[in-house]
């Protein structure tokens, strides 16, 4: 099975900075994975993107550029008001893995 791969970047809110990481499933906790996998698949995220961010203020936009071995691959934006659950959860997900690898000094723009 190969890695799924994630490109993820939050941008917006109030104080307008960029968050983002890189995360490939291999270094992650299987359980954690697995879970992600889950995630990804349940979401059925395609490209175009149905809901593109609309520029609200001091609202998050998100950006996943997903491939690998859900067979889900895509590039999509998202907007914070407009997440569905299982996006919700995707990017509550990649959201803390971003912020773990930025307090450890990894691949995260601030």
């Amino acid at each position: 099975m190969s890695d799924l791969v994630i490109e993820f970047e939050r941008s917006g809110g109030f104080a307008g900075q960029t968050l983002s990481t890189r995360v490939r499933s291999s270094d992650l906790p299987a359980g954690q994975a697995a879970e992600l996998e889950r995630l990804v698949t349940e979401a059925r995220l395609r490209t175009p993107a149905t809901h593109e961010p609309m520029g609200k203020p001091d609202r998050f936009h998100y950006r996943l550029r997903i491939s690998g071995s859900t067979g889900a691959d895509c590039d999509i934006g998202l907007a914070e008001e407009s997440l569905s659950p299982a996006e919700a959860r995707i990017v509550e997900c990649l959201t803390g893995i971003a912020q773990q690898n930025r307090e450890a000094g990894g691949t995260t723009r601030s």
